[in-house]
C-alpha cells in the first residue's frame, strides 16, 4: 500500500507557512476551527459582493488568522484591492465591524478584531487566483489550450492543470517528473470549483466534458 504525504504540509516551517496561528485547549479546538471557517467564508462572500467588476475571480490569495488573548489579527492577501466598490479604508471598517459581530456571537472572550489588506504584487502568479481565472475561462467555453497560452509567460518551472486524463497526458509529455521529496522544490496549490453538483458529478464520470473545476499545481525547483 502506497504511503503519501501532503507536499504543502511536508514543507511547513521551511518554505510554507501556516494560514492560522493560535493555541487552544484540546476540548475547545473545534470551536477555533469553526470560528476560522466562518470568518474566511464571510470575508470571501463580502469581497465578492463588493467588487466593481464581477468576473468570477475573487482575487483572494489567502487569509491568515492570528489569535491572541485579546486580539484577532486577520490579514487578507488580495490581488486586486483597487476593484472594491468602496474605498479600501471604508471597506475594512465595515468588514471589521461585521467580523467582530460574528466572533462575539461564537464565543464570550470579546476579543478585538483587526483586519488588514495586503496587495499581492503578481496576482496571476498566485495559484489560487490563477485557478479562479482558468476556471472562469473554461466555464465560458474558452478552449483549454488557449486559456493555458494566456498564462504561459509566467515564470514557473512547471504548471500542471490536473483536470482530466487528456490534460495530464498533454503535460506529462511536455514536462519531466518533479522530485516532490526535496524541500528545495517549492509547491503551490490552487483549487477552484464551478458549476452545480450535478455538473461536477457528470464531469467526474466523463473527464472529456467541458471542465467545471480547475486544480493548479505550481512547482519551482530552487536547487
Amino acid at each position: 500500500m502506497g504511503q503519501k504525504i501532503n507536499p504543502l504540509g511536508f514543507r511547513l516551517g521551511t518554505s510554507q507557512s501556516h494560514h492560522s496561528l493560535w493555541f487552544e485547549q484540546p476540548k475547545y479546538y473545534f470551536e477555533g476551527l469553526q470560528e476560522d471557517k466562518k470568518i474566511r467564508d464571510y470575508i470571501q462572500n463580502f469581497l465578492q459582493e463588493n467588487m466593481r467588476i464581477s468576473a468570477g475571480v475573487e482575487g483572494i490569495g489567502r487569509i491568515e488568522i492570528q489569535k491572541g488573548i485579546d486580539l484577532i489579527q486577520v490579514i487578507i492577501y488580495m490581488g486586486f484591492p483597487n476593484l472594491l466598490k468602496e474605498e479600501k479604508s471604508q471597506a475594512i471598517k465595515e468588514l471589521q465591524s461585521n467580523v467582530q459581530t460574528i466572533c462575539n456571537s461564537l464565543n464570550s472572550l470579546n476579543r478585538k478584531v483587526n483586519i488588514a489588506i495586503i496587495r499581492i504584487k503578481e496576482p496571476y502568479g498566485h495559484p489560487k487566483i490563477l485557478a479562479e481565472y482558468l476556471a472562469e475561462q473554461l466555464k465560458n467555453r474558452v478552449p483549454f489550450r488557449k486559456a493555458i497560452q494566456n498564462i504561459s509567460p509566467l515564470n514557473f518551472s512547471t504548471i500542471y492543470p490536473m483536470n482530466s486524463i487528456s490534460h495530464r497526458k498533454l503535460f506529462w509529455e511536455k514536462f519531466e517528473s518533479v522530485p516532490f521529496g526535496y524541500l528545495s522544490v517549492l509547491v503551490w496549490h490552487g483549487l477552484r470549483v464551478t458549476g452545480s453538483r450535478k455538473s461536477q458529478y457528470l464531469h467526474y464520470l466523463n473527464p472529456f466534458l467541458p471542465c467545471l473545476w480547475t486544480r493548479i499545481l505550481f512547482v519551482h525547483n530552487q536547487r
